[in-house]
């Protein structure tokens, strides 16, 4: 099933220290690079310490590390020759990959699993820098799918061209949005919507078939049974090259290569043994089974990379607790019945927080931690202590958690940084007006998502009336939020939307009308949504994402009225 064959532990064992003894020498030199970027030779014995270990991982076959230590090589063999410029971007890619290897290695070993899609990123960066193809997950796996046959009933005609711009739209504002990783749920919801639509709009098998796969991937990145990484955000981004070429081609065009089904099947099986996520698509292909799932994965690389920063905040904090259980112990001990071994479990959770905060950035912090390992090491040994001395670590240990508190605010704008400056009767009033404006808008979203909701029940209630009512009734309360918000283009887009579902009521839909109308409705609403989801985070929203909601109502009939 899996294309490598079993691991020889026994091997992998036997190397392993002197493997990562020569990857921890190659970092050395590395880091000494970075420090002196006019010093190539310290560049050069670190790409000659790694090239002294490619064979070894090819003959000892560990899926994964080979292909990141080539990668690797591959970009300083290009530095070295002057092919390639050298920046802190690429060197920071770099980085990353000298402390991933280490870690899978050292994964592999202790889980007697090798699992290389969990360096996949790592590789794929370094790639992306030396402009060639991404690797894909399913490289890693041996499988095959049924070939897709043209459906013979394909009907060549054209696509409705302004329902394609407007999922086109949809389906870029969505993509931007990734890039931020800022609330993901309607943005993947806004890709899944204009995917799943052209999706039933396309007659061809190729096509149609990719489109449905994309559907099913996005479905499962809302419902959290595929991650979103890196490589993943370039395989969507490939998604508007085919509406692209479906704004301008006809219904049976293939707009998809086998190659590229061939990835989102792969995706697609991931989030299916999660159990969690059907997947209809998977249905009209023919796959090899497999027992890994995505969520799996997600498990494993978080136990290979270790803790995050809210761990080490965390741990900061379990840390200070520590020494204050320490120091009872030690007053004890000042009365001869303590142990210095008590600081045993302190020493190793210095040494890893201090190669965890080298790891994110913070040399200053990382070298305070080890001076801390170092008076606490020796107090381990028996050498005497002072109180006082405990005092200074505990001072010390408040100075890191006040850095690892600042990564999260590294990026406020001037003006939330000028709040600092502000009279304090004012920054009180500032703050809940703030916080107001955002629970009003935290509503208005949650009522329009309700709407959404009432309109898949209208049509799953064949049409009962009783829901179209509860539509216009939750987006009449949005109407009155915008109003208060000095919202008056999103109002307007708004009032037209609910012209549009009273008259639904007074006239009602005809029946093969009815379901392509409301998702029309829907796209509209949608994109008012998002455009309030964005006020929220930014205080600002592109205009474009409104143009949507306007597009939509006018080829409802319905065109929206100056604010």
């Amino acid at each position: 099933m899996i294309k490598y064959s079993a691991i020889d532990f026994t091997s992998v064992n036997v190397v392993q220290a002197e493997l990562l003894k020569t990857i921890k020498t190659a970092s050395h030199h590395f880091e000494s690079f970075i420090h002196d970027k006019s010093d190539m030779s310290q560049l050069q014995e670190a790409l000659h310490q790694l090239q002294s270990i490619v064979g070894v991982l090819k003959i000892i076959d560990i899926p994964g590390a080979d292909t990141l230590t080539a990668e690797m090589v591959g970009l300083m063999s290009e530095f070295i020759a002057g092919e390639l410029s050298i920046n802190d971007r690429k060197l920071s890619a770099l980085s990353h990959a000298f402390v991933g290897l280490p870690c899978y290695i050292e994964y592999v070993v202790e889980k007697q699993q090798a699992l290389p899609w969990l360096v996949m990123n790592f590789v794929n960066e370094l790639r992306i820098i030396r402009k060639i193809h991404l690797l894909e997950e399913s490289s890693f796996f041996d499988f095959t799918i049924q070939a897709l046959e043209s459906s013979a009933d394909a009907n060549s005609a054209e696509l409705d061209q302004p329902l394609v711009k407007r999922q086109r739209q949809l389906l870029q504002i969505g993509l931007v949005g990734l890039l931020r990783e800022e609330n993901l749920e309607i943005k993947l919801e806004m890709m899944q919507r204009a995917v799943a639509r052209m999706a039933t709009m396309v007659s061809a098998a190729n096509p149609q078939q990719g489109l449905a796969l994309a559907a099913d991937v996005l479905t499962a990145m809302q419902q959290q049974s595929l991650a979103l990484n890196f490589t993943r955000k370039r395989l969507l981004s490939e998604l508007d090259k085919a509406f692209k070429q479906l704004s301008s081609a006809a219904a049976d065009t293939a707009i998809f290569s086998q190659h590229y089904i061939h990835e989102l099947s792969f995706l697609a099986a991931l989030a299916a043994n999660s159990g969690d996520t059907a997947m209809p698509s998977l249905a009209k292909l023919q796959m090899n089974d497999f027992a890994i799932s995505d969520n799996m994965l997600q498990q494993e690389r978080n136990i290979m990379q270790g803790p995050n920063a809210e761990t080490i905040a965390n741990m900061v904090l379990a840390l200070r607790d520590e020494l204050t259980q320490t120091k009872e112990v030690l007053e004890i001990a000042a009365q001869g019945a303590g142990e210095a071994a008590d600081f045993n479990q302190l020493v190793n959770l210095f040494q890893r927080s201090a190669d965890i905060l080298k790891v994110i950035g913070l040399a200053s912090a990382s070298e305070l931690m080890l001076s801390m390992h170092s008076k606490v090491s020796a107090w381990s040994e028996g050498e005497t202590y002072q109180n006082q001395d405990l005092l200074e670590i505990a001072d010390s240990l408040i100075y890191i958690e006040s850095m690892l508190s600042n990564l999260s605010r590294q990026d406020l704008s001037d003006e939330q940084s000028s709040l600092a400056d502000m009279p304090k009767d004012l920054l009180m009033s500032k703050s809940q007006l703030d916080q107001a404006t955002i629970i009003t808008l935290q509503e208005s979203q949650s009522a329009i998502a309700v709407a959404k909701k009432d309109i898949n029940s209208f049509i799953e209630s064949d049409y009962q009336i009783e829901y179209i009512k509860q539509i216009a009734g939750n987006l009449i309360t949005v109407v009155g939020a915008l109003t208060m918000l000095n919202h008056h283009d999103a109002k307007a887009v708004l009032l037209s939307c609910v012209d549009f579902v009273n008259t639904i009521i007074e006239n009602g839909l005809k029946r093969e009308d009815a379901e392509s109308i409301l998702a029309t409705l829907a796209d509209a609403l949608i994109a008012l949504e998002y455009y309030l989801s964005e006020i929220e985070l930014h205080g600002v929203a592109p205009d474009n994402v409104l143009n949507v909601s306007k597009q939509s109502l006018v080829s409802l009939g319905f065109p929206v009225k100056n604010a």
